[in-house]
This record gives C-alpha cells, sequence and structure tokens, in this order.
C-alpha cells in the first residue's frame, strides 16, 4: 500500500509572474519553431496582433487563455504540448495529412495519427513526408514491423534528411536490426560537432547529438542507450532529465526509463512512468504486461486503483497478448 501510495511528488515552487510570463514568450517561442520542424510544415510566421488597435502583442498578452493552462502544467513536455494544440489551433487549416499526422504522434495521439493516415488517397502516400508520419506513428504504436518498410521508403526518398535517417535507424534497431541501425548512428554522430570532453555537464553532448532543433542524430533508441550506459550519477541525472523532455513523445523511451529506474533501485518512481504511460497509452502490449506484473506483486489482493486493474486486465484479455518476444520486469517490495 505505502509503495503505491505516494506517486505525486512535491510541486516546485512556482516563480514570479514576471518570471512567469518571461518563461511563457520564451517557451513559446521555441515551440513555434519546434511545431514547424516536427510537423514539416516548416518556419512559421504567428505575430500576435491585438483585434482593434493592431498593435503586436507579447505571446501572454494575446494567448490569455493558454496561458492560463500553462501556469497550471508543472512538467515541460506537458507545457509544450498545451502550446503545441494552440499553434494547431492557428496553424492547422494550412497543414496538409501527414502534417497533421506528426502533430496528433507529438502530442502524444499516435492512434489518431494513424487513423488519419488511414484515409488518406493512394497519392497521398508516395512522398517521404508521408511515410516518415506513418512510421512516427507505427512505431508509437509499437507495431515495429509495420514501421520499417516506411522509415525505409522515407529515408530513400530523402537521402539527405539526417532526421529521416534516424527515424530508419531506430525502425532497424526495434525490429531487431542493431548493427545495421548503429552503422547509420555512427555515421550521423560522426557529423557532429567537436565537443570539449572535459566539460562538466552533458548538455552541450546532448544538445550537438539529441535535441530536435539542433542535433545530429535525435534518437530516443540512441539516447535511451548511453543513458542507460552513463557511469557518472551527475551527468547520468541530467543527461536523463533532458532526454525525458526531449523525447517524451516516444512511448518506447518512456517504457525503457521506467525499466531503468526499476532496475537501478527507484521502483516507485519506474512504476509512476509505466503507469502515466499505459494510462495515456492503453495500446501498448509491453508496457501493459508489464504494468500488470508490477500490480500482481505489489498489490496481489488487488486493492488499489482496483477499477483500472479490472480495466487493464480486461483489456489484456481482449487483445490476448502474451509476454513472448518482450522485455519483463520483475518488481519487488523493496524496490
Amino acid at each position: 500500500m505505502g509503495f503505491l501510495g505516494n506517486l505525486l511528488g512535491r510541486k516546485s515552487q512556482m516563480p514570479t509572474e514576471n518570471a512567469r510570463t518571461q518563461q511563457f514568450d520564451e517557451e513559446w517561442t521555441q515551440v513555434v519553431k519546434r511545431f514547424g520542424i516536427v510537423t514539416g510544415l516548416g518556419a512559421i510566421n504567428l505575430d500576435l496582433k491585438h483585434p482593434k488597435t493592431g498593435g503586436v502583442m507579447t505571446p501572454h498578452e494575446g494567448l490569455g487563455q493558454t496561458f492560463r493552462e500553462w501556469q497550471s502544467v508543472e512538467a515541460e513536455y506537458d507545457r509544450r504540448a498545451v502550446l503545441f494544440d494552440q499553434v494547431f489551433q492557428m496553424a492547422g487549416a494550412h497543414m496538409n495529412r501527414w502534417q497533421v499526422a506528426n502533430y496528433l504522434t507529438a502530442v502524444r495521439r499516435p492512434d489518431k495519427a494513424a487513423e488519419f493516415l488511414a484515409q488518406a488517397e493512394a497519392s497521398e502516400q508516395g512522398t517521404a513526408g508521408f511515410q516518415a508520419a506513418s512510421a512516427k506513428a507505427l512505431l508509437n504504436l509499437g507495431r515495429y514491423a509495420e514501421s520499417l518498410p516506411q522509415a525505409q521508403s522515407a529515408a530513400a526518398n530523402a537521402p539527405a534528411d539526417t532526421r529521416l535517417r534516424t527515424l530508419y535507424a531506430d525502425a532497424l534497431h526495434l525490429n531487431g536490426q542493431g548493427k545495421n541501425a548503429h552503422t547509420i548512428y555512427a555515421e550521423l554522430m560522426a557529423a557532429a560537432p567537436t565537443m570539449d570532453a572535459d566539460s562538466d555537464t552533458v548538455a552541450p553532448m546532448f544538445d550537438s547529438l539529441f535535441r530536435l532543433e539542433t542535433g545530429s542524430v535525435p534518437s530516443p533508441v540512441l539516447a535511451l542507450e548511453i543513458a542507460e550506459q552513463m557511469s557518472n550519477p551527475a551527468q547520468a541525472e541530467e543527461f536523463w532529465r533532458l532526454a525525458e523532455t526531449e523525447f517524451y513523445d516516444s512511448a518506447y523511451f518512456r517504457m525503457h526509463h521506467a525499466y531503468f529506474l526499476t532496475s537501478s533501485g527507484a521502483a516507485e518512481r519506474g512504476f509512476a512512468k509505466l503507469l502515466a504511460l499505459v494510462k495515456e497509452m492503453p495500446w501498448l502490449r509491453e508496457a501493459s504486461l508489464n504494468l500488470r506484473q508490477y500490480f500482481k506483486a505489489l498489490d496481489p489482493a488487488d486493492s488499489i486503483m482496483p477499477e483500472f486493474q479490472a480495466q487493464l486486465q480486461d483489456t489484456i484479455r481482449k487483445n490476448q497478448w502474451t509476454t513472448d518476444g518482450m522485455t519483463t520486469i520483475v518488481p519487488s517490495e523493496n524496490g
């Protein structure tokens, strides 16, 4: 009971009003740029003007309702989703099908992205953008085998696009072709700027390799491998924090982050992250089955969240999911 009862972390101290408005304005500018990259829409001009005077307004002035919603959210990845939704409201009418699908995947709705792409005409399906959007959605649905031909076609159609090559490498890796994936990763990493090996912080390395806007290989799969191998505790903690924020839209990263925490003695945090993932993405077979194992080991009487546990068991039963071929975790009371 005690293990599962303490899931809500302490809230961080709220910044001052001026600090909040400045932070919102900065995050809005960053998110508009990121939205254009993620969706494939490119550079976006979203000047906010006063409806009566026509004067330019700052983001927190022109987006009051969004600003209020944003203030109620603590995690950076959740604040980003709030702002992504606002950008989509303003720019969605100018986006084609695969760009909309990329937005849906980025805000952790790959099921809706896949459904939307499935409605496409044959004439829409031959571009690298469409194929990449399909691969991204399928990867986040755990349908790795289906994602691979789409990712391969996207990379072949746009061989100079490093993000599509990264996507292809991720699909290869998740289909058991790790050697081929790492050949691509190594080529992409070699193109990154030289970094200061004596730096005490991992942020410059992370920005150079993994951040979407600046990285040479923005791969949640590779980032996860590197995070798991880091031996310096302070650097590892910083890397995990950066990677979780960057790759929170990756179901694979979130699932294996939970596994890592469990195996590292932080089982309570691992459980909390796995629970949040399955609540948000109930179609994930491996995450759902491992979460069920957590509940069985730590709450054999089904006394915690009984309605959710019943729903989880029903989903597993209806889909006839088994643990064949997947990574399993065995939590303990001692964490």
